[in-house]
């Protein structure tokens, strides 16, 4: 049934007003929405299904548009926040091989506040954490292969940060002899008793805060790497006595983001990037070391080079001595010393 009532920013409102549709005996739809005098407004939509030893699972989609304030005043802000909940069960009977599962739990952090419901529920009103996962994986028996992949995502209210896997995977495959014959003559050979598994890992993660993760760069932002690792063995009887175990593991990493770092051999110091986490160009010029921040250009090369021997302030002073004594032979030297060393600075950065 719907109720109304009054609430102090957001006016007089009418909510929980809505529709049920049985659309089936295996899906059913209920759609409500709630109104406010000032502008405020929400639809929410649930939905349970159930497929007989298949699968079966609920959803619950909301969406609120806020308005607080009078229109034209300081204190006038209109904010959107949604919550999406989802869970999904797959019946062990359905296909023992293959398996998928869903628990989502996911709002945005100011959808508590605006829901007039959590307000007088203490237990969601304060929840400062939310988890979500998804998972999926597939066996392949006759290979002995199977894959799993699985997406996560921690939320803490409070402050808005989200820390998001997607996805990671992992392959595994079990123990086989590559070099065994398909058809068995003779004797077994040395070589048919190597046998080796298979087992890899993918993970592509980030933390950030709410407004940012659909912004966000998959090189810069997120980080994202591969682990693999191939232990082979095999055992050999020797004279019928000795028995010989010989095994190798084989693991590799990969990156697919780096970390430039280097080191100042003069200050004894490792250089960091400039500007904001970007990397630089160390370069040596006679006994000048320059550091220049990405991306290079003429112009950058050229003041980098002059700054590192003539500093603003030095470099003034050579042009107000020579511009008070041009006929000093000792302030001439250093005003052409420093045209040299500004001309050789252009020639640089042209090569």
């Amino acid at each position: 049934m719907p109720t109304y009532g009054d609430e102090t920013t957001r006016g007089f409102y009418l909510r929980d007003g809505g529709y049920y549709f049985a659309i089936s005996d295996k899906l059913d739809l209920k759609v409500l929405g709630e109104i406010y005098t000032k502008g405020s407004w929400g639809l929410s939509a649930q939905s349970n299904y159930k497929k007989r030893y298949r699968f079966g699972g609920a959803i619950n989609i909301s969406y609120q548009n806020t308005v607080e304030g009078e229109k034209n005043m300081p204190d006038y802000s209109v904010s959107k926040s949604f919550k999406v909940q989802w869970s999904h069960r797959q019946d062990t009977k359905a296909n023992p091989r293959q398996s998928f599962s869903a628990s989502v739990n996911f709002a945005t952090s100011s959808y508590e506040r605006n829901n007039l419901t959590s307000m007088y529920n203490p237990q969601s009103y304060t929840q400062s954490t939310r988890t979500s996962s998804i998972s999926y994986s597939r066996s392949f028996p006759d290979i002995g292969l199977t894959i799993a992949a699985t997406m996560n995502l921690s939320q803490n209210v409070r402050d808005s940060s989200i820390s998001m896997t997607l996805p990671s995977v992992n392959i595994s495959l079990a123990r086989f002899n590559p070099f065994k014959r398909k058809k068995m003559t003779g004797k077994e050979r040395w070589y048919e008793k190597i046998a080796m598994s298979y087992t890899g890992t993918f993970s592509n993660s980030i933390s950030t805060k709410e407004d940012k993760i659909l912004k966000s760069n998959l090189i810069k932002d997120w980080r994202n790497g591969m682990r693999h690792s191939i232990p082979i063995n095999a055992s050999f009887t020797v004279a019928n006595y000795i028995n010989i175990t010989p095994s190798f593991n084989f693991q590799d990493r990969m990156y697919f983001n780096k970390v430039n770092r280097s080191w100042d051999q003069e200050a004894q110091q490792e250089v960091q990037p400039m500007g904001g986490g970007e990397p630089t160009t160390r370069t040596v010029f006679k006994a000048y070391v320059v550091r220049i921040e990405q991306p290079l250009t003429h112009d950058k090369i050229v003041d980098a080079i002059i700054t590192a021997g003539y500093p603003i302030d030095k470099m003034q002073a050579v042009q107000n001595n020579y511009l008070a004594t041009p006929d000093d032979p000792e302030r001439k030297a250093e005003f052409n010393a420093m045209q040299a060393w500004r001309n050789k600075a252009k020639q640089v950065a042209s090569e």
